[in-house]
């Protein structure tokens, strides 16, 4: 099992995952025809891009040649912060301690650009935003997220490193 930065060829292992973690983890939470419309190959044509992308660092968890979760760290260089985009870990992976070795390398990645507020969006009905209050992430700003769940709203938390 390693952690390493994704490369081109993961694009589609990458998708599954994605695809896989929002049932996993949004079922019940956000609106099923959205998860029903979700599919690896459209999600594998926009990791393609995001991979070509100079200011995202993506890292993934391979276990046994297969990813299981992935992280997408974004450095807006013009503004001098950074973004997490995304951890995506697939259930059977969780209470390992691979997202803190992800947030972990992000954080060194973030560090290197001089980067000292990072941002995280995530669903308010998500658990897993408690992962970040560990961090220190501090809630900052919400809104409604209608579009995906009746009651959902967006939180971004703003963290310092």
């Amino acid at each position: 099992m390693q952690i390493r930065q994704a490369i081109a060829e993961d694009a589609l292992q990458i998708a599954r995952v994605h695809v896989q973690s929002w049932h996993e983890t949004y079922s019940g939470i956000v609106h099923q025809h959205i998860l029903n419309q979700l599919n690896a190959h459209d999600k594998a044509r926009l990791w393609s891009q995001v991979l070509k992308d100079d200011q995202q660092h993506i890292l993934v968890f391979e276990e046994n040649s297969e990813i299981k979760g992935f992280a997408d760290f974004y450095f807006n260089a013009k503004e001098q912060f950074g973004e997490i985009r995304a951890i995506y870990l697939l259930k059977m992976i969780h209470g390992r301690g691979i997202g803190l070795s992800l947030m972990q390398q992000g954080f060194k990645w973030f560090q290197q650009h001089d980067c000292q507020k990072i941002y995280v969006d995530v669903f308010d009905q998500n658990p897993s935003r408690f992962f970040y209050e560990r961090f220190g992430a501090k809630s900052i700003h919400s809104e409604d997220a209608k579009d995906y769940g009746d009651t959902l709203k967006i939180v971004r938390y703003e963290l310092k490193i």
